[in-house]
């Protein structure tokens, strides 16, 4: 039955309503900002980390981060007291006379965050080896100090004392901000603030520390004495801060850190980046001349240190509140703060300061509120990773991190620049030799948070057409009917609903409807499936398909004659395909027999017996039988999701949520209305963020991941399937119709083609049997009964809403392939392409004018994931072991459900109309003689299925026919496999 490489309408990769109905998506399987997971695959490789399952309320995270802060301070402590160092060397013969002093403090910190992305790069390409590139930066860093302490020259500190130690300091540093983003997958904001707080405590004590031991022993012996200092102290913290070790054997493999740098493109990244820039500018000043500030206005060489002390511990309660801020409040909000503070305390404290008390409360107020910028990171991170979620928070700070730098190098011989254009006729600190330096603190303190005004601009220019994926057609159908006119409608989708790219065209790329080509086709073997598509077809001849969202190019199916087989595949399915098709179109007018070989490449417009050089392999592809439908075409199906997107926001009945989902919520069993004790409800869902969403009713609807989240096995289970597309010339596009050639659809092998779509693609396709991803999950108890002795049985909260404890089980089931290797998410394994080649030799042979389409590299390929079923039937049900028909399921597309987006959602909400009490005698055959516009037929056909008895395995593999090859491969070993 399936000939259409697409997933259901409602139940693609995202989804929840609720009454408030939430229509929610599925959580996020092992990205590489350690999202959470509860699930692990079936082996271990030697290069596997595991994932993590949220670990920030234990106590051993918080040791982690009590270390990490301690790594902190030691590391950073001494460049942030630099200005006790640009003191004594301005005051000591060896280096007094010579320029660049200020440049050393400035190249360290320049560095050491401009190294930020280099680090990354590193660490992203080897990251088996992060502990060994930390125990490197460690050795470069003491080798630094005690280089440094040989100098005789400015320059040699320059090299030493900021560039090696920086470039040291940033390797060894960087793994453990990767580390907090593991440990801690909630409240990032205070984790990042607390690690980066180690620095201003430091720069509170090593101030003193360095004054008494450059006074006492000189720079030579401080400085070798610190390096004997920080290679124990930092050996103890590299040795036992480690990563975050799953707490039970739920793991699951991660190949590689996935690369994902498509923030880059983004405008509000470079809004946040450029005034991350300028800040860098002026941010390190008070740090480098305060000591010398406080001298020219003839203060104590104690208060120039106390000064200093002040600014860095001031700068630790910052970097918290900030952090708790940001955590609360959206970015702007935090960002107007941070700006209007640090640059009224800096104007009026610093620049008014002519006496110790203003003085020590500009240390103050500036440690606060701009010590506290960099805890602003996270918060722009979160906002740019909206647009670009496969983006970890860390590689968007590093990157934040080396902005910064690049104005902090600059910011050295800027600042000696200032100082060398004299004093200004003024009032005040601005009257001294400090003042225009004062000033370029202050504008770079509110040019700084460009970010936010770049954030509301960028806003008001977001794109209105932004697409999401197809849960869309149930919430619109509930916008429409007049029974839900008081619902609140809650829409929860990983993937964000606005965009800060305007030019973003697509919708979820993880989702099976990014795609600008998927059949319409009303060639079924099922008469109720037929009838649906004829209703949907008229929606796609009208406004659905209007701009190019619909083309009726034609759909031929093709089969070897006497291939039986399958119980309905090969000629049997193309004879049961063709009767449906004329009964549901009414006449054959439309529909034309094809008998031969000749008859199908005629029909289809490709030269398949153009040559008799086809090989054993490529001849197995053709067919003698088969039939044209001319009323059937192909959808732009990521322009159709803007399209229905944006009927759903002019409706303004819908709330987008933007958010991954964790798990679901449930009631106890004394919680329940109507249903027995036993049963539970289901309250909404809880996300990864901590956030909780309660509704009257969830509507389940995510599509492949959708067995992730409740005991589905025997129901339905993701299997993926390969998809390869091939670019054609301005020349050779010429040579097809303007509305393509038909769609093929060999019966036989499952293969079809489609297209060339609009932007010159053509599509081949595999419809097999697909591949497993085999994981296990620990689920609660509810739902199906036990299968094959697969559970284990243990004793933990179901996140009940009184706190109670229920018991839950660990089952096997099969979802998306959510790793992190890019090359795997671009790809598909290498029996799939093999077979999608060897079809394109098939239809361009080498001596044909078109022959070189056949051995032209893929442009681009993917593995798409369904959310098969056993039937290839929808499963559009209440969740029977429920209470309160709290749960509905709206899943199993199958792949072949995209074709009904103008009514499937109308179909849904007509179930769901009808109440989870089950009426029906479950006879199939009797609901598919009701008239076809009837919902019984439909609600029989998609109840929620039954185990097949006790020696049921709960494995879902597709026997409806329409399925080839073997149904026992899993995509991690297929993808590792060599093409034979």
């Amino acid at each position: 039955m399936n000939s259409n490489a697409t997933e259901h309408p409602s139940s693609s990769t995202n989804g929840h309503i609720g009454t408030k109905y939430p229509i929610f998506e599925s959580r996020s399987y092992g990205t590489a900002n350690g999202d959470v997971t509860k699930r692990t695959s079936s082996s271990t490789t030697q290069d596997e980390e595991p994932r993590r399952p949220p670990t920030h309320h234990r106590k051993a995270a918080w040791a982690f981060l009590a270390g990490c802060f301690w790594l902190e301070a030691i590391i950073w402590g001494l460049p942030y007291s630099y200005g006790i160092f640009e003191k004594y060397y301005s005051s000591h013969a060896a280096f007094s006379s010579e320029k660049g002093i200020a440049a050393i403090g400035t190249t360290c910190m320049g560095f050491a965050y401009f190294g930020g992305p280099a680090a990354f790069a590193v660490l992203q390409r080897w990251p088996s080896h992060r502990r060994e590139i930390s125990v490197i930066g460690l050795v470069m860093l003491v080798a630094a100090l005690i280089m440094a302490s040989f100098a005789t020259h400015v320059t040699h500190l320059i090299l030493t004392q900021g560039l090696l130690y920086g470039v040291g300091g940033a390797l060894l540093y960087n793994p453990f901000l990767i580390y907090v983003g593991e440990w801690f997958e909630e409240q990032k904001g205070l984790a990042y603030s607390i690690f980066w707080a180690g620095t201003g405590f430091s720069g509170a004590v090593v101030p003193f520390l360095m004054e008494w031991a450059l006074h006492k022993y000189g720079f030579r012996t401080t400085m070798r004495a610190w390096a004997l200092f920080a290679f124990i102290s930092l050996s103890f913290l590299v040795y036992f801060l480690r990563p975050p070790n799953s707490p039970n054997p739920v793991q699951t493999k991660r190949i590689t850190p996935r690369r994902n740098f498509g923030f880059l493109r983004s405008p509000l990244f470079w809004a946040f980046q450029f005034g991350n820039i300028i800040e860098g500018l002026g941010y390190f000043m008070p740090q480098v001349y305060l000591t010398s500030f406080a001298k020219s206005i003839g203060l104590s060489n104690l208060a120039g240190i106390l000064s200093i002390s002040l600014l860095n511990i001031s700068s630790t309660a910052g970097l918290i509140l900030t952090g708790f801020l940001v955590d609360r409040y959206h970015i702007s909000t935090v960002l107007l703060i941070s700006a209007l503070s640090s640059t009224l305390c800096v104007f009026i404290f610093w620049g008014l300061a002519l006496n110790q008390a203003i003085l020590f409360i500009f240390s103050i107020t500036f440690g606060i509120f701009a010590g506290g910028y960099v805890a602003t990171w996270t918060g722009c991170a979160l906002e740019v990773q909206k647009s670009t979620p496969d983006t970890d928070v860390a590689t968007i700070n590093g990157f934040m991190a080396a902005g910064r730098g690049f104005g902090c190098v600059l910011g050295g011989p800027i600042s000696e620049a200032l100082l060398s254009l004299g004093t200004l006729e003024a009032k005040g600190a601005y009257g001294s030799k400090f003042g225009i330096l004062i000033i370029f603190t202050g504008v770079t303190s509110l040019m700084g948070r460009f970010g936010l005004f770049g954030r509301w601009g960028l806003q008001a220019g977001e794109s209105e057409d932004k697409p999401i994926s197809e849960e869309l057609s149930t919430a619109y159908a509930l916008t429409q009917d007049p029974d839900y006119s008081n619902t609140e409608i809650l829409l929860l989708d990983k993937w964000p609903f606005e965009s800060s790219e305007s030019e973003t065209s697509l919708a979820n790329p993880t989702a099976s409807s990014t795609d600008t080509s998927r059949i319409v086709r009303s060639d079924y073997t099922s008469g109720p499936y037929a009838d649906l598509v004829i209703e949907a077809q008229k929606r796609w001849r009208g406004e659905w398909g209007a701009n190019g969202r619909y083309s009726e190019s034609g759909y031929i199916v093709c089969a070897k004659d006497g291939d039986t087989e399958m119980s309905t595949g090969g000629s049997n399915h193309v004879t049961l395909a063709y009767e449906n098709a004329v009964r549901a179109a009414g006449n054959s007018s439309s529909i034309q027999l094809l008998n031969s070989e000749a008859d199908i490449e005629r029909a289809s417009g490709y030269p398949i017996t153009a040559s008799g050089d086809a090989t054993s392999t490529e001849s197995a592809f053709f067919r003698s039988k088969g039939y044209l439908n001319r009323a059937s075409g192909w959808a732009d199906a990521a322009a159709s999701i803007q399209f229905l997107r944006a009927k759903v926001k002019a409706t303004k009945r819908v709330k987008f949520i933007c958010g991954t989902a964790q798990e679901l919520l449930y009631s106890s069993p004394a919680q329940t209305t109507h249903q027995p004790s036993s049963q539970r409800a289901v309250l909404g869902v809880l996300l990864t963020s901590g956030q909780k969403i309660l509704a009257h009713q969830t509507i389940l609807a995510a599509g492949p991941y959708t067995a992730g989240f409740t005991d589905l096995r025997a129901v339905c289970e993701a299997r993926g399937q390969v998809i390869t597309y091939v670019k054609l010339t301005p020349q050779e596009l010429s040579q097809f119709p303007a509305e393509g050639n038909p769609c093929v659809m060999d019966a036989s092998s499952g293969i079809f083609v489609v297209g060339p779509d609009r932007q010159g693609y053509l599509k081949v396709t595999r419809g097999s049997k697909g591949y497993r991803n085999p994981v296990r999950i620990t689920v609660p108890r509810d739902g199906q009964p036990d299968f094959a002795g697969l559970e284990t049985s243990t004793e933990s909260s179901c996140n009940g809403s009184d706190g109670t404890s229920s018991r839950t089980k660990e089952i096997e089931t099969s979802v998306p392939w959510d790793g992190s290797s890019d090359e795997w998410q671009r790809s598909v394994p290498p029996d799939g392409e093999a077979d999608c080649r060897a079809f394109l030799r098939c239809l361009f042979p080498s001596s044909s004018p078109l022959g070189e389409i056949a051995s032209r590299a893929f442009e681009r390929t993917r593995t798409c994931w369904y959310c098969d079923t056993r039937t290839a039937d929808f499963v559009i049900s209440y969740h029977p072991n429920y209470a309160d028909g709290s749960l509905f399921i709206a899943t199993g597309g199958s792949g072949h459900g995209f074709k009904f987006l103008p009514v499937i959602g109308e179909k849904i909400v007509q179930v769901l109309k009808h109440g989870p009490n089950d009426d029906d005698d479950g006879d199939v055959g009797k609901a598919l003689k009701q008239p076809k516009d009837d919902i019984r037929a439909f609600r029989s056909l998609w109840k929620f299925p039954k185990p097949r008895g006790e020696n049921d395995d709960g494995v879902v593999e597709c026997e409806d026919g329409s399925r080839h090859g073997r149904g026992d491969l899993v995509f991690e070993e297929c993808m590792k496999a060599s093409t034979v």
